[in-house]
């Protein structure tokens, strides 16, 4: 199969190592699996360069300043003519730019990612190498702008079985919903309908402990609203989530309970199925070993202090129904999210014996293969998805 070809246009004027940075975005290129063309381009030159690249290009990474002058209304009226799907990447933050992450009319800039440092064009090539895989529309679950996701209808007549999905990002505000994208994708191609959410992440969005988990709820329940409108079975609902969101797929999946259903909006599905991939499954032991820079200590705020919730959010600890089955994948070279906690929380769910429980590991695997549809560990997961929903 050919690979898609990615077009970078890098538009900043900061003095950063171009040389040191192209050679790691080329590395990355070959991780992603497209090929990579770079050209630093002024901001004046960017209309040129962009129609020259119409039509033999599968997708526009554009590298920006954060100080940059060209708003997105200038630039999109830069990129009207062109008929190719555009990320914009913000090395670090959005500076006075506006921060688009879904499609609107006449909006050429499908998302805007910033925040990730050098690696957001890795994460920017891998939304480009996916979007068209599948169409998709983006529904609000809510009132606030991190109440949104985006949602895949297979062909067919359906009822059709669900898979809501939660991206990971050490559950902070920078980290969005573009890296479960390809494997939403690859659901629907299997047949299954899929929900890509977002939720309140630490950060300018205000999430964190309890505000994402709301969210997340909050998500869920809104697949009851697009089933008056699309053929779903909610007989047959799974939540998957990697990383930071596999610790919300578990929590999603499961039911409030010792006072948290009193601030928790109230279940209104019956989820079958969590699959947790290499998730962060015990908020407790995170907080205690304070890795990704304390991530799981900030995403819990002032529960961080109080052992007894933090045990009480913890999957180990938490309530689910009967019938919901419960899956953790897991890398035994993961280099963010070490497989012992998934080991330890399997081991917390059989001593309960309360529901059915599978440990998937996978040796020598690292944390991301799980966000790419094309690789072993990914098909194999879904493998069990299918089998076990």
């Amino acid at each position: 199969m050919k690979k898609q070809r990615i077009f970078l246009a890098d538009m900043r004027v900061d003095g950063s190592d171009q040389e040191t940075e192209y050679r790691d975005y080329q590395l990355w290129a070959v991780e992603v699996g497209v090929d990579l063309e770079i050209v630093s381009v002024a901001e004046l030159q960017l209309k040129e360069i962009a129609a020259s690249v119409n039509g033999t290009a599968d997708g526009l990474l554009l590298l920006r300043d954060a100080t940059s002058t060209l708003d997105e209304e200038a630039l999109e009226k830069q990129l009207t003519p062109i008929d190719l799907p555009v990320v914009e990447v913000f090395i670090h933050d959005l500076g006075t730019h506006r921060f688009i992450d879904r499609t609107e009319p006449g909006c050429k800039i499908l998302r805007t990612m910033y925040g990730r440092l050098q690696r957001g064009v890795r994460w920017g090539m891998h939304f480009l190498k996916h979007c068209r895989d599948y169409p998709y529309a983006t529904f609000s679950y809510g009132a606030l702008p991190s109440h949104i996701g985006d949602f895949f209808l297979p062909e067919g007549e359906g009822p059709f079985p669900v898979v809501m999905v939660i991206h990971g990002g050490f559950w902070r505000d920078g980290y969005y919903r573009d890296s479960m994208h390809g494997v939403a994708a690859d659901l629907t191609k299997k047949g299954f309908a899929a929900w890509n959410v977002e939720y309140r992440r630490v950060g300018p969005s205000g999430g964190g402990y309890p505000e994402s988990h709301q969210d997340v709820i909050r998500a869920l329940n809104y697949l009851s609203v697009l089933s008056n409108t699309h053929p779903l079975d909610l007989n047959r609902i799974a939540v998957i989530g990697h990383s930071a969101g596999g610790y919300l797929s578990v929590w999603a999946g499961s039911i409030p309970f010792g006072g948290l259903e009193q601030i928790m909006p109230k279940p209104e599905v019956p989820v079958q199925l969590v699959v947790s991939l290499a998730g962060v499954t015990d908020l407790d032991e995170a907080h205690k070993s304070g890795g990704g820079d304390q991530a799981a200590t900030h995403f819990l705020k002032s529960a961080a202090t109080d052992e007894a919730l933090r045990k009480k959010l913890s999957m180990g600890y938490l309530h689910y129904a009967s019938e919901t089955k419960l899956l953790l994948a897991h890398g035994t070279a993961d280099e963010y999210v070490p497989v012992e906690l998934s080991e330890y929380t399997r081991d917390l769910l059989l001593a309960r014996g309360e529901n059915e429980v599978e440990l998937l590991l996978f040796p020598d695997s690292g944390h991301n293969e799980f966000t790419d549809p094309g690789s072993e560990e990914w098909q194999k997961v879904a493998e069990r998805i299918e089998k076990l929903l």
